[in-house]
């Protein structure tokens, strides 16, 4: 079996930039396992079914997600409302696809994220017309 590309493994990734498996982000990470310089087990968002995926594609044994990674759980969902968002880290760290320094251009964009409180950073920005 040829080895796969790091794009074909960024595929199988769930694409939250979470930075758990200890890369900054998804795509670095896919770039290590493609290397073999990674080991596949070690995206928790992408659970059970993507350590799965990812033997199937690279032909590595089935091994369980790496506890030092965290636990597996459910994608969760943040509301990212562009008109009232300050912009400053907001969510855009940890969700996906946005372009690195801002959101999709439209008002408002559910965006996956693993961060709990992903959208903690985007308040509606003070008035300065208030003070």
């Amino acid at each position: 079996m040829n080895r796969p590309s790091a794009d074909q493994i960024d595929a199988l990734l769930p694409q939250t930039q979470c930075q758990r498996c200890g890369y900054p982000a998804c795509r670095p990470y896919a770039v290590a396992i493609a290397a073999g310089s990674a080991a596949i087990n070690r995206c928790p968002p992408g659970g059970v079914s993507g350590i799965e995926g990812l033997a199937a594609l690279t032909g590595q044994p089935l091994i369980p997600l790496d506890p030092s990674c965290g636990q597996a759980g459910p994608i969760r969902r943040a509301l990212i409302d562009e008109d009232r968002c300050i912009g400053v880290r907001c969510a855009s760290r940890s969700a996906r696809p946005t372009p690195s320094l801002g959101h999709s251009g439209t008002s408002t964009r559910w965006l996956e994220t693993i961060a709990p409180a992903a959208n903690s950073a985007c308040r509606p920005a003070q008035s300065t017309a208030s003070r």
